[in-house]
């Protein structure tokens, strides 16, 4: 018998501490922030928003609440997270095409789903959607093709994917390309009888300062579609079109952007990254649409260096206090447990204080650590009924040791290693009260370097002024609970 059944869990509550791990049961666990109903309004009213918190504070798991509440509400919703081939420079015009492309296919294959859309479009634009789905849908395989299916029914069944494209498509899809069977634009175009169109004429709508006899006589014309000013507008008509089939609004949602692998965690490529899509409101603000974007809260005053308009797009900030943390443990260990269990059968009120306390008011990590409370449990003893305190406090301990102080605090450098050395340098003072002579007495600097020591710390967030003794020297104090928690232990150095 494993030990979280013994602890009369169906399953380890503790082996995910993520969102994109967890959205099938996102909805049995999830505890909405405050003010979430304003934002949710908000966003249907075609009112563009940010979404800023720390890591592991729950953006993703908002977004994905929020992506399926919007769709309950009759709003198109375009989840986008993956940013791979996007240039980290100059991209405005690259984001623009993730929207379309992205957009295109989902609302493709909702089209496969809910055909009598296409009933409430007139020929204009039933031929702008043909011209956007030409240009922009690509081919897709039939698993990639399934996913977006999925994406817009939330149904998954390959037997109803097949009744689909019998019905809907009116005959069986028999296009074998390279091994594999695919959609292309062109096919799909015609399966919901969408017009031949006259891309001339409609390059040159979106595309007024060129001649029409330059676009008829290149030899690839969607070469011109490279501009941003043309892209713009094609996505502004996409999303009417969207609208006029019957949605009440269209809303693209943006995650993860701070994660893409291409900028390495560092700030500066984070906020370079979204700069023009951020700082262009022409994108950000219109009436018949809405943008959504998931902000790490370490780059938010460089984005409002750089002009980014938090005026004009209101920002939600996510925060948790002990009382909401607690209440999001106890759902997590009811749901495990088939409501078999209470918080408190497992945990003392002191054992949740000091949990929270160490978690840094973040779900993520306040589920990280349990994770190790839970394996050191497992190896102290696997067939205990409950969760001793000495796991609790091994594991505490454990945790602490490997935290990953990069992910959280970013270097301006994007070096792992600058936010470990003053981890270190705090460490080694070994108080939770530090001076600016205990610098210069640990680190053998002098005064000035133990000066900008103390500036670095205070920037990453981890201690704060607090005054000055009465013989004048400056007082500061360890804010950060993994390391207060480290220097009670005696730990005066970690490695990673």
């Amino acid at each position: 018998m494993e030990l979280y059944e013994r602890l009369n869990f169906k399953k380890n509550p503790f082996s995910t501490f993520s969102a994109e791990q967890e959205r099938k049961f996102l909805d049995d666990v999830f505890i909405y922030p405050n003010n979430y109903n304003s934002l949710r309004s908000d966003i249907i009213e075609n009112r563009s928003r940010f979404i800023i918190g720390a890591r592991g504070i729950g953006k993703t798991a908002l977004i994905y609440k929020l992506k399926r509440e919007l769709e309950e509400n009759y709003v198109f919703a375009v989840l986008i997270d993956d940013f791979e081939g996007i240039p980290v420079k100059n991209n405005k015009k690259h984001f623009l095409k993730l929207m379309i492309t992205e957009t295109v296919k989902l609302f493709c294959a909702t089209l496969s789903k809910n055909p009598n859309l296409l009933k409430r479009l007139n020929k204009k634009d039933k031929e702008k959607l043909a011209f956007v789905i030409a240009e922009f849908f690509k081919s897709l395989s039939i698993r990639e093709y399934e996913e977006y299916y999925n994406k817009a029914t939330q149904y998954k069944s390959r037997n109803r994917l097949k009744n689909i494209y019998n019905q809907i498509f009116h005959k069986p899809i028999n296009l074998l390309i390279g091994g594999g069977l695919e959609l292309a634009s062109d096919f799909v175009r015609k399966s919901f009888g969408l017009p031949d169109t006259n891309p001339s004429g409609l390059y040159k709508n979106y595309l007024p300062e060129i001649e029409l006899e330059t676009i008829n006589k290149s030899d690839n014309p969607s070469e011109f579609l490279e501009d941003a000013k043309a892209l713009k507008l094609i996505w502004f008509d996409l999303a009417k079109i969207i609208n006029k089939s019957g949605f009440k609004t269209t809303t693209i949602l943006f995650d993860r952007a701070d994660e893409y692998i291409e900028l390495g965690q560092g700030i500066d490529s984070i906020t370079t990254f979204l700069k023009e899509l951020l700082t262009d409101t022409t994108i950000l603000l219109s009436e018949n649409y809405s943008i959504v974007i998931g902000l790490w809260d370490a780059t938010k005053s460089d984005f409002d260096e750089l002009g980014v308009r938090f005026d004009k797009i209101k920002p939600f900030n996510i925060n948790w206090s002990y009382k909401k943390l607690k209440e999001i443990l106890s759902k997590r260990i009811k749901h495990f447990s088939n409501d078999r269990v209470q918080l408190s059968d497992i945990f003392s009120e002191s054992d949740i204080n000091d949990l929270i306390e160490l978690s840094d008011n973040s779900p993520r990590y306040l589920f990280r650590q349990l994770s190790v409370v839970y394996d050191t449990q497992n190896n102290i003893n696997s067939e205990a009924s409950t969760i001793s305190k000495e796991a609790i406090q091994e594991g505490q301990l454990t945790y602490c040791k490997d935290f990953e102080f990069y992910a959280v605090f970013p270097s301006k450098k994007g070096s792992k290693e600058d936010i470990l050395v003053n981890v270190n340098r705090i460490l080694k003072i070994g108080n939770e009260e530090i001076k600016t002579k205990d610098y210069i007495d640990v680190a053998k600097v002098s005064t000035p370097t133990a000066i900008s020591y103390i500036k670095i710390v205070q920037n990453y967030g981890l201690v704060h002024y607090v005054g000055e003794t009465e013989n004048g020297a400056k007082t500061y104090q360890v804010q950060n609970p993994i390391i207060k928690f480290l220097i009670r232990r005696g730990v005066r150095e970690i490695n990673k």
